[in-house]
């Protein structure tokens, strides 16, 4: 984040302030160096332990130690221990750092160019990043810009270099005084960064759109922007992609066997991809506490996720079951097992869950009559896609697959959740000495950067309209509304193939191969 920048300002500090190194320096060693009251680190690795919010504020500006991993940590965990009040008071306390008592004329001079400057550079440095990276400040936060402003444009504060540049970037973000969106936000601070380019993947992905193969999954190279219909590569599946085009308006409503299982996994990626860079950090740390009961706040990003995933496993399930005969169930299976692999080659794996989760409820997988007629290669298939998410030894093969991805990638967000909620319930948010437990935070942080790494990535797909509003008609709250849940499910199985005793199934069966 800030770090290698004021690593840079700070080898400039050190150059101009020392001057004569060691003239007039007894008795300094212990300022400059030493513990800081009230942090414990930890004896093997030296990371941070716990600390008061004090300690833990001089560790993220200390003058003698760069932990990049500690300030990425801090920043994104410390809601979870202290206000934006308090570690803004902390900061500013920390800027106006006083020198110890009794110091001679050059023991001064060189406690100011040794501790004092590169303690308010990385003050200054914090506050840059708190405004540059968009996943800190959240939009009920921006009150604190008025604050920040206040301060840096101070009598002793406008005297720093680096206050300057942090000056120029409040008042580019104050400017519009209320911004229109967060997003709004990230993109006026994206340009005035220069270590930090938010959107480069996105440009990436978009000057690279026509260069990759058309037998790569991940790209719609076969649809042509520039025309007013796109097909498929397969001539059995023909779209009008018009904007303006509506699945029912052609007189034939479009069904679940009329779409291609790849463009069908496409357009799933692409909502499922788009609600998944959405998640913030915070929303995981507060889902992790809180858990479900998140009171009268409304639904987070995190629960739009959630939600999806259980409509697309519903969906699924209507779909098999609206079947009345078993040839169709199983095409229906079948059609469906091909586009959970399909979301498995294009490594969205949370499609591909929910879709094996719909097929793997009670009131599909009793439909013997059905699954009988899905071949062995469709089965084989769908194994893979179990396979791929075995919850065995905490989902390890998962985890040890995903390590491997090159993204773009939609994760499963809910092995993400279980070890987030097993850090919060299996460690204490306070030590017994009442020092907070930055490890968790730590321990915390990590997983929410992984979740952030495929943030970062966009998938190179073109949204085909009249199956994005087949998706939406089928996922959307009115189609929500329409079901009554696993009750209604599971007599709609029973309707479809009633329980059937040994001897009525052998009869059935005979009958079927034409010998009764």
């Amino acid at each position: 984040m800030g770090s290698p920048g004021g690593q840079r300002g700070i080898g400039l500090g050190l150059g101009q302030g020392l001057g004569v190194s060691g003239i007039g320096t007894e008795g300094l060693e212990e300022e400059l160096g030493g513990e800081t009251p009230g942090l414990v680190l930890d004896p093997e690795d030296k990371s941070v332990r716990a600390g008061t919010v004090k300690a833990l504020v001089e560790r993220l500006t200390a003058h003698d130690t760069t932990d990049p991993n500690y300030f990425k940590a801090f920043l994104m965990t410390f809601k979870s221990f202290t206000t934006l009040d308090e570690l803004f008071d902390l900061l500013v306390e920390r800027f106006r750092i006083e020198p110890p008592p009794g110091l001679t004329p050059l023991q001064l001079r060189s406690w100011t160019s040794r501790k004092k400057n590169i303690v308010q550079f990385r003050v200054l440095n914090t506050f840059k990043s708190m405004l540059t990276d968009e996943d800190i400040l959240e939009k009920d936060d921006l009150y604190i810009l008025n604050r920040m402003k206040d301060f840096v444009t101070s009598e002793d504060v406008a005297q720093v270099g680096a206050s300057r540049s942090l000056l120029t970037l409040i008042e580019r973000v104050v400017t519009p005084i209320i911004p229109k969106s967060l997003s709004s936000l990230s993109s006026n601070l994206s340009t005035m960064a220069n270590n930090i380019s938010i959107s480069s993947s996105n440009s990436n992905s978009n000057s690279n759109s026509n260069s990759n193969s058309n037998s790569n999954p991940n790209s719609n190279s076969n649809y042509n922007p520039n025309s007013n219909s796109n097909s498929n590569s397969n001539s059995n599946y023909n779209y009008n992609s018009n904007t303006n085009s509506n699945p029912s308006s052609s007189g034939k409503k479009l069904k679940l066997t009329d779409i291609d299982p790849l463009e069908l996994a496409r357009q799933l990626t692409l909502i499922e991809s788009g609600l998944y860079q959405k998640i913030r950090p915070m929303e995981c740390l507060v889902r992790a506490r809180e858990g479900n009961e998140r009171g009268s706040g409304g639904m987070d990003n995190i629960a739009y996720v959630i939600q999806t995933s259980n409509r697309i496993a519903d969906w699924v399930a209507e779909s098999v079951l609206s079947k009345e005969d078993s040839r169709k169930r199983a095409g229906t299976v079948k059609h469906l097992i091909l586009v959970a692999d399909r979301c498995r080659t294009l490594n969205n794996f949370s499609s591909m869950i929910a879709i094996i989760s719909g097929l793997n409820t009670p009131p599909i997988r009793r439909l013997k009559r059905t699954w009988e007629l899905v071949s062995q290669r469709h089965m084989a298939q769908f194994g893979a896609c179990e396979v791929t998410l075995d919850s065995k030894r905490n989902f390890n093969k998962y985890r040890m697959m995903l390590a491997s991805v090159v993204p773009p990638c939609v994760p499963f967000i809910g092995v993400f959740l279980s070890t987030l909620q097993f850090i919060q319930d299996g460690n204490r948010d306070t030590l017994s000495d009442g020092l907070i437990n930055f490890k968790k935070r730590q321990m915390a942080s990590e997983v929410i950067s992984d979740i952030k790494r495929w943030q970062a990535h966009s998938y190179n797909l073109q949204s085909v309209p009249v199956i994005r509003e087949y998706l939406e008609d089928r996922l959307g709250e009115r189609e929500r509304e329409m079901r009554m849940g696993i009750d209604r499910f599971w007599e709609m199985s029973l309707e479809r193939e009633p329980r059937e005793r040994e001897d009525e199934k052998m009869a059935r069966l005979l009958q079927e191969s034409g010998f009764l």
